[in-house]
């Protein structure tokens, strides 16, 4: 069985139970939420900490580094707004938001090639 990365793993086991997703793969398209091995992950589980009352998920990273490129876009520019995008877009950038890099090519509509799995294994739970 397989799922896709908007699908919040730690809700899913509580609600389904761990021997009902036994083997389940699910694409990632951000690491793991909750490691903290990189600054995306540093800044996200700091900022969720902070303002949020909900537990981190692939789903608030991928938010969260979508929120950091489009500010980082906006403060790359002398425009704003959907203009600073267009410049972001225009020359082709790419962006490090501190682990997960974001590039945006002619004709692409991807911003990122990052793909990794998530796995819940027989009796030991969620693997990244």
């Amino acid at each position: 069985m397989a799922g896709s990365s908007l699908t919040n793993l730690a809700m899913l086991q509580e609600l389904a139970g761990g021997q009902a997703l036994e083997w389940t793969v699910f694409a990632q398209v951000v690491p793991d939420p909750s490691a903290g091995t990189t600054l995306l992950q540093v800044e996200h589980l700091n900022g969720m900490k902070k303002y949020r009352d909900e537990a981190v998920s692939s789903l608030t990273l991928e938010g969260f580094a979508v929120a950091k490129a489009l500010v980082t876009a906006i403060q790359q520019s002398k425009r704003r707004g959907r203009l600073a995008l267009e410049d972001f877009a225009a020359r082709n950038r790419t962006m490090d938001l501190g682990g997960l890099s974001v590039m945006l090519a002619n004709g692409s509509n991807r911003l990122s090639a990052y793909v990794d799995i998530a796995l819940f294994r027989k009796g030991s739970g969620l693997r990244f």
